[in-house]
């Protein structure tokens, strides 16, 4: 499933299964394999290869909690 706010351009491969969430960027000529998760707001720039089940996620800390 791709969120429909998300931005793929049209140029990315991605396998079976994949999963985009809102707010990614998938760059020109990627590709990621089967059954990977793309999750919101991860940014992927251009003629990245992303193997079979891989899962990118971002990770927040507020420094002012150390």
């Amino acid at each position: 499933m791709i969120s429909k706010f998300a931005n793929v351009f049209e140029s990315a491969k991605l396998g079976e299964g994949v999963k985009v969430g809102a707010f990614a960027e998938i760059g020109r000529n990627v590709k990621i394999g089967d059954g990977s998760n793309i999750s919101a707001g991860v940014y992927i720039p251009e003629n990245v290869i992303i193997e079979d089940n891989v899962d990118l996620t971002v990770e927040i800390s507020n420094a002012d909690h150390w």
